[in-house]
């Protein structure tokens, strides 16, 4: 998503619904690894006819392997229809 991208302080990605575990590849130059976000769906709720509805997660645990990333830390747990930081990437 974020390909050649020169400066990123912050990314956005997507939760798939259907299931409770989302994978994400992060490279910084030749490094990679893998971001394993495990996480619980909780019950759909209806905003309005225009936006319909949407589903909340809660975080329960964040894996990786450590080729760049040092240590992650959850900040918030609870992932709603907002702008807001939920998982800090630490990396040595």
């Amino acid at each position: 998503m974020y390909k050649n991208s020169k400066s990123i302080s912050s990314i956005s990605v997507p939760l798939n619904i259907s299931k409770v575990q989302s994978d994400f590849v992060i490279q910084f130059n030749t490094k990679k690894d893998t971001l394993s976000v495990f996480y619980t769906n909780n019950d759909a709720y209806f905003i309005s006819f225009p936006c319909g509805c949407i589903v909340t997660h809660t975080i329960d645990e964040v894996i990786s392997t450590h080729h760049f990333i040092d240590s992650i830390r959850i900040v918030q747990r609870d992932v709603i229809n907002v702008n807001a930081e939920h998982i800090k990437i630490f990396h040595n």
